[in-house]
């Protein structure tokens, strides 16, 4: 495990503890923003694919929650 797995492990749990859906869609977008340029200069790929998956990763937590808010 990199340290950026754990930093992403860590942000998730914060963020599904506080059970804010927005702040997980917008922790998503700056994973993506962050992994743009990493793509364009072909640098770091392997990290810029963790971060795609990091950010798909917020958008499926946060469809959980919402998913979970309209049952209730």
């Amino acid at each position: 495990m990199k340290v950026q797995d754990i930093a992403f492990i860590i942000a998730l749990i914060v963020l599904v503890a506080l059970r804010r859906p927005k702040w997980l869609v917008i922790s998503g977008m700056i994973a993506i923003l962050l992994s743009m340029p990493l793509f364009y200069m072909k640098i770091a790929l392997f990290t810029a694919q963790r971060l795609v998956m990091y950010a798909a990763a917020f958008y499926l937590v946060s469809a959980i929650i919402e998913i979970k808010k309209l049952r209730n």
